[in-house]
Protein backbone atom coordinates (compact mmCIF):
# COMPACT_ATOMS: atom_id res chain seq x y z
CA UNK A 1 0.00 0.00 0.00
CA UNK A 2 1.81 2.96 -1.23
CA UNK A 3 0.72 6.77 -0.83
CA UNK A 4 2.69 9.52 -2.99
CA UNK A 5 4.72 10.86 -0.10
CA UNK A 6 7.41 13.74 -1.80
CA UNK A 7 10.59 13.01 0.76
CA UNK A 8 12.90 15.46 0.06
CA UNK A 9 17.30 15.12 0.12
CA UNK A 10 19.00 14.82 3.36
CA UNK A 11 20.40 18.31 3.69
CA UNK A 12 22.37 19.22 6.79
CA UNK A 13 20.42 21.62 9.06
CA UNK A 14 23.19 23.57 9.02
CA UNK A 15 23.37 24.47 5.42
CA UNK A 16 19.55 25.74 5.25
CA UNK A 17 20.12 27.86 8.05
CA UNK A 18 23.69 29.40 6.61
CA UNK A 19 23.81 32.78 6.65
CA UNK A 20 25.00 35.06 3.59
CA UNK A 21 26.24 38.54 3.65
CA UNK A 22 25.36 38.89 -0.11
CA UNK A 23 21.91 37.75 0.41
CA UNK A 24 19.33 40.38 1.21
CA UNK A 25 17.71 38.37 3.96
CA UNK A 26 18.65 36.94 6.93
CA UNK A 27 18.13 33.23 8.46
CA UNK A 28 16.01 33.90 12.26
CA UNK A 29 15.55 30.11 13.05
CA UNK A 30 13.99 26.70 10.73
CA UNK A 31 10.25 26.55 10.79
CA UNK A 32 10.39 22.74 9.73
CA UNK A 33 9.90 20.50 6.65
CA UNK A 34 7.46 21.45 3.39
CA UNK A 35 6.87 18.77 0.79
CA UNK A 36 9.77 19.26 -1.18
CA UNK A 37 12.57 21.09 1.28
CA UNK A 38 13.46 22.59 4.52
CA UNK A 39 11.53 26.13 6.02
CA UNK A 40 12.70 28.63 7.58
CA UNK A 41 12.12 32.11 8.78
CA UNK A 42 13.63 34.94 7.37
CA UNK A 43 13.95 38.97 7.82
CA UNK A 44 14.10 41.76 5.44
CA UNK A 45 17.77 43.17 6.15
CA UNK A 46 17.11 46.46 5.35
CA UNK A 47 13.64 46.16 6.88
CA UNK A 48 13.73 43.68 9.83
CA UNK A 49 10.49 44.03 10.55
CA UNK A 50 9.56 42.39 7.32
CA UNK A 51 9.52 38.60 7.65
CA UNK A 52 8.69 35.76 5.45
CA UNK A 53 8.87 31.68 5.54
CA UNK A 54 12.09 30.78 3.42
CA UNK A 55 11.68 27.50 1.82
CA UNK A 56 14.31 26.28 -0.42
CA UNK A 57 14.37 23.28 -2.36
CA UNK A 58 17.74 21.05 -3.73
CA UNK A 59 17.23 20.38 -6.94
CA UNK A 60 21.05 19.91 -8.53
CA UNK A 61 20.92 16.02 -9.33
CA UNK A 62 17.16 15.58 -8.85
CA UNK A 63 15.10 13.41 -11.50
CA UNK A 64 12.67 15.07 -14.29
CA UNK A 65 9.27 13.66 -11.97
CA UNK A 66 11.10 15.51 -9.10
CA UNK A 67 11.39 19.11 -10.74
CA UNK A 68 8.27 18.88 -12.27
CA UNK A 69 6.48 18.23 -9.04
CA UNK A 70 8.26 21.40 -7.95
CA UNK A 71 7.25 23.45 -10.53
CA UNK A 72 3.75 22.37 -10.39
CA UNK A 73 3.28 23.02 -6.56
CA UNK A 74 5.01 26.67 -7.01
CA UNK A 75 2.44 27.30 -10.47
CA UNK A 76 -0.26 26.48 -8.47
CA UNK A 77 0.35 28.14 -5.54
CA UNK A 78 1.35 31.38 -7.42
CA UNK A 79 -2.18 31.26 -9.02
CA UNK A 80 -3.73 31.15 -5.75
CA UNK A 81 -3.44 34.91 -4.87
CA UNK A 82 -5.61 37.28 -3.35
CA UNK A 83 -6.72 35.10 -0.55
CA UNK A 84 -6.93 35.57 2.88
CA UNK A 85 -6.88 32.01 4.39
CA UNK A 86 -4.67 30.70 1.77
CA UNK A 87 -0.75 31.18 2.00
CA UNK A 88 0.52 33.53 -0.41
CA UNK A 89 4.25 33.18 -2.26
CA UNK A 90 5.90 36.80 -1.83
CA UNK A 91 8.63 35.73 -4.07
CA UNK A 92 10.74 32.94 -5.85
CA UNK A 93 14.70 32.72 -6.96
CA UNK A 94 16.99 29.99 -7.55
CA UNK A 95 20.25 29.15 -9.06
CA UNK A 96 22.72 26.77 -10.23
CA UNK A 97 21.63 24.24 -6.57
CA UNK A 98 18.81 25.44 -5.30
CA UNK A 99 14.88 26.79 -5.90
CA UNK A 100 13.44 29.55 -2.93
CA UNK A 101 9.98 30.22 -2.24
CA UNK A 102 9.39 32.95 -0.04
CA UNK A 103 6.13 32.66 1.56
CA UNK A 104 3.56 34.63 3.61
CA UNK A 105 4.94 33.95 7.29
CA UNK A 106 1.68 32.71 9.77
CA UNK A 107 2.85 34.11 13.37
CA UNK A 108 0.87 31.67 15.10
CA UNK A 109 2.36 28.13 14.54
CA UNK A 110 -0.22 25.12 12.73
CA UNK A 111 -3.53 23.74 13.96
CA UNK A 112 -1.92 20.70 14.90
CA UNK A 113 -0.02 22.28 17.59
CA UNK A 114 -3.12 24.48 18.75
CA UNK A 115 -5.22 21.31 19.40
CA UNK A 116 -2.25 18.94 20.90
CA UNK A 117 -0.80 22.04 23.16
CA UNK A 118 -3.25 21.33 26.00
CA UNK A 119 -4.47 25.09 26.03
CA UNK A 120 -7.77 25.96 26.08
CA UNK A 121 -9.47 25.96 22.52
CA UNK A 122 -13.13 26.92 23.06
CA UNK A 123 -16.16 26.04 20.64
CA UNK A 124 -15.67 29.49 18.89
CA UNK A 125 -12.28 29.18 17.80
CA UNK A 126 -12.76 26.07 16.42
CA UNK A 127 -15.77 27.53 14.56
CA UNK A 128 -13.94 30.07 13.07
CA UNK A 129 -10.72 28.01 11.95
CA UNK A 130 -14.12 25.86 10.35
CA UNK A 131 -15.29 28.11 8.91
CA UNK A 132 -12.04 29.47 7.30
CA UNK A 133 -10.77 26.54 5.88
CA UNK A 134 -14.44 25.96 4.24
CA UNK A 135 -13.68 29.47 3.03
CA UNK A 136 -10.07 28.29 1.83
CA UNK A 137 -11.24 25.29 -0.12
CA UNK A 138 -13.92 27.00 -1.98
CA UNK A 139 -11.35 29.60 -3.46
CA UNK A 140 -9.34 26.53 -4.66
CA UNK A 141 -11.81 24.42 -5.53
CA UNK A 142 -12.58 28.04 -7.64
CA UNK A 143 -9.45 27.82 -9.51
CA UNK A 144 -9.83 24.16 -10.13
CA UNK A 145 -7.45 23.07 -7.53
CA UNK A 146 -7.69 20.27 -4.97
CA UNK A 147 -5.37 20.32 -2.58
CA UNK A 148 -5.44 16.67 -1.48
CA UNK A 149 -3.48 16.53 1.83
CA UNK A 150 -5.72 18.80 4.32
CA UNK A 151 -4.31 17.83 7.58
CA UNK A 152 -4.37 20.43 10.63
CA UNK A 153 0.01 20.09 10.03
CA UNK A 154 -1.15 22.25 6.64
CA UNK A 155 -3.31 24.50 8.20
CA UNK A 156 -1.08 27.85 9.98
CA UNK A 157 -2.30 30.11 12.09
CA UNK A 158 -1.79 33.57 12.88
CA UNK A 159 -1.50 35.60 16.57
CA UNK A 160 -5.11 37.34 15.28
CA UNK A 161 -7.05 34.07 14.53
CA UNK A 162 -6.48 33.55 11.24
CA UNK A 163 -6.26 30.13 9.39
CA UNK A 164 -4.11 30.01 6.40
CA UNK A 165 -3.92 26.68 3.80
CA UNK A 166 -0.27 25.86 3.40
CA UNK A 167 1.75 23.22 1.44
CA UNK A 168 0.91 22.48 -1.91
CA UNK A 169 3.24 20.12 -2.73
CA UNK A 170 0.59 17.10 -3.38
CA UNK A 171 -2.08 19.97 -4.88
CA UNK A 172 -3.56 19.16 -8.66
CA UNK A 173 -5.53 20.88 -10.96
CA UNK A 174 -8.49 18.70 -11.31
CA UNK A 175 -10.62 19.96 -14.16
CA UNK A 176 -8.59 20.15 -17.93
CA UNK A 177 -10.77 22.08 -20.96
CA UNK A 178 -14.25 22.24 -18.46
CA UNK A 179 -13.63 18.48 -17.94
CA UNK A 180 -13.34 17.03 -14.48
CA UNK A 181 -11.04 15.17 -14.39
CA UNK A 182 -10.90 11.19 -12.06
CA UNK A 183 -7.20 10.37 -9.99
CA UNK A 184 -6.58 6.85 -9.13
CA UNK A 185 -3.18 8.48 -7.46
CA UNK A 186 -3.11 7.11 -3.97
CA UNK A 187 -2.04 10.25 -1.73
CA UNK A 188 -1.86 12.23 1.55
CA UNK A 189 -1.82 10.73 5.30
CA UNK A 190 -4.04 7.72 5.95
CA UNK A 191 -5.80 9.43 8.89
CA UNK A 192 -7.45 11.92 6.90
CA UNK A 193 -7.56 10.49 3.26
CA UNK A 194 -10.84 9.58 1.59
CA UNK A 195 -12.09 5.91 1.86
CA UNK A 196 -11.70 5.95 -2.01
CA UNK A 197 -8.51 6.83 -1.99
CA UNK A 198 -7.24 4.20 1.11
CA UNK A 199 -8.96 1.69 -1.01
CA UNK A 200 -7.24 2.36 -4.44
CA UNK A 201 -10.56 3.66 -5.96
CA UNK A 202 -10.76 6.40 -8.49
CA UNK A 203 -11.81 9.59 -7.01
CA UNK A 204 -12.69 13.27 -7.90
CA UNK A 205 -10.27 16.28 -6.27
CA UNK A 206 -13.11 18.65 -4.18
CA UNK A 207 -14.74 15.37 -2.60
CA UNK A 208 -11.55 14.31 -1.02
CA UNK A 209 -10.69 17.80 0.32
CA UNK A 210 -14.31 18.02 2.20
CA UNK A 211 -13.51 14.48 4.02
CA UNK A 212 -10.12 15.68 4.91
CA UNK A 213 -12.12 18.94 6.49
CA UNK A 214 -14.16 17.13 8.32
CA UNK A 215 -11.90 14.77 9.90
CA UNK A 216 -10.30 18.04 10.47
CA UNK A 217 -13.23 19.25 12.54
CA UNK A 218 -13.51 16.12 14.10
CA UNK A 219 -10.88 16.51 15.71
CA UNK A 220 -11.09 20.59 16.55
CA UNK A 221 -14.14 19.42 18.01
CA UNK A 222 -13.06 16.10 20.31
CA UNK A 223 -9.06 17.07 20.42
CA UNK A 224 -9.20 13.23 19.10
CA UNK A 225 -8.54 11.49 15.67
CA UNK A 226 -11.58 9.13 14.64
CA UNK A 227 -10.01 6.31 13.32
CA UNK A 228 -6.50 5.58 12.25
CA UNK A 229 -7.32 4.87 8.77
CA UNK A 230 -10.72 4.74 6.61
CA UNK A 231 -10.84 1.01 5.91
CA UNK A 232 -13.51 -1.72 7.78
CA UNK A 233 -10.78 -3.60 9.08
CA UNK A 234 -10.11 -0.68 11.37
CA UNK A 235 -12.53 -1.12 14.37
CA UNK A 236 -12.97 2.75 15.01
CA UNK A 237 -14.09 3.10 10.89
CA UNK A 238 -15.99 0.50 11.11
CA UNK A 239 -17.93 1.26 14.49
CA UNK A 240 -18.19 4.98 12.22
CA UNK A 241 -19.84 2.77 9.38
CA UNK A 242 -22.23 0.62 11.19
CA UNK A 243 -23.62 3.03 13.85
CA UNK A 244 -22.60 6.79 12.17
CA UNK A 245 -20.95 7.06 15.53
CA UNK A 246 -17.62 7.98 16.38
CA UNK A 247 -16.08 5.88 18.73
CA UNK A 248 -14.51 8.74 20.90
CA UNK A 249 -15.96 9.55 24.34
CA UNK A 250 -16.34 12.74 23.69
CA UNK A 251 -18.80 12.53 20.48
CA UNK A 252 -21.38 12.03 22.96
CA UNK A 253 -20.95 16.03 23.74
CA UNK A 254 -20.69 16.95 20.56
CA UNK A 255 -24.35 18.98 19.51
CA UNK A 256 -26.88 18.03 16.75
CA UNK A 257 -25.23 20.32 14.28
CA UNK A 258 -22.56 19.19 14.85
CA UNK A 259 -22.71 15.73 14.41
CA UNK A 260 -25.19 16.44 11.31
CA UNK A 261 -22.94 18.45 9.43
CA UNK A 262 -20.08 15.97 9.80
CA UNK A 263 -22.28 13.11 8.74
CA UNK A 264 -22.98 14.97 5.90
CA UNK A 265 -18.89 15.47 4.87
CA UNK A 266 -17.90 11.73 6.03
CA UNK A 267 -20.29 10.33 3.70
CA UNK A 268 -18.28 6.79 2.91
CA UNK A 269 -19.83 7.58 -0.75
CA UNK A 270 -18.51 10.95 -2.19
CA UNK A 271 -21.67 11.02 -4.65
CA UNK A 272 -23.65 11.66 -0.94
CA UNK A 273 -20.69 13.98 0.45
CA UNK A 274 -21.71 17.33 1.74
CA UNK A 275 -20.49 20.48 -1.26
CA UNK A 276 -19.21 23.18 -0.24
CA UNK A 277 -22.68 25.19 -1.02
CA UNK A 278 -24.19 22.41 1.65
CA UNK A 279 -21.78 23.41 4.35
CA UNK A 280 -22.08 26.94 3.94
CA UNK A 281 -25.69 26.51 4.57
CA UNK A 282 -25.86 24.15 7.50
CA UNK A 283 -26.60 25.41 10.21
CA UNK A 284 -23.15 24.56 12.63
CA UNK A 285 -21.32 26.71 9.79
CA UNK A 286 -23.83 29.33 9.98
CA UNK A 287 -24.45 29.72 14.00
CA UNK A 288 -22.09 27.03 15.21
CA UNK A 289 -23.45 26.07 18.63
CA UNK A 290 -24.86 29.41 19.33
CA UNK A 291 -29.17 28.83 19.78
CA UNK A 292 -30.90 30.47 17.73
CA UNK A 293 -34.84 30.10 17.04
CA UNK A 294 -34.71 29.65 12.75
CA UNK A 295 -32.68 26.82 13.08
CA UNK A 296 -34.80 23.74 13.83
CA UNK A 297 -32.44 21.31 15.68
CA UNK A 298 -33.92 17.79 15.53
CA UNK A 299 -32.77 15.68 18.65
CA UNK A 300 -34.38 12.32 17.08
CA UNK A 301 -30.97 11.65 15.03
CA UNK A 302 -28.49 8.85 15.17
CA UNK A 303 -26.04 9.80 17.70
CA UNK A 304 -28.00 11.95 19.41
CA UNK A 305 -29.53 9.68 21.89
CA UNK A 306 -26.64 7.20 21.60
CA UNK A 307 -25.70 5.24 24.18
CA UNK A 308 -22.00 4.73 24.28
CA UNK A 309 -21.08 1.24 24.19
CA UNK A 310 -17.39 -0.54 23.70
CA UNK A 311 -17.00 -2.44 20.65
Amino acid sequence: MAYLQVVPPPISPLSVLANHPDRPYEVLKPLGQGSFGQVALVSNRRYPEMLAALKRIVITGQDREYIDAIRKEITIQESLTGHENVIQVLGKESDAQFCYMFLEYADGGDLYEKITSGCSFSLEEAHSYFKQLVNGLKFLHCRDVAHRDIKPENLMLTHSGHLKIADFGLATWYRYKGAELIFEQRCGSVEYVAPEIYTGAQYRGPQIDIWSAGVVLLAMLTRQLPWEFPCMTNKRYFFWMKNRVAHIDAWNELSCRAKKLLWKMLSPGSENRATIEEIQSSAWYLFGDVENDEVDDDDNLPGCFFLWQEI
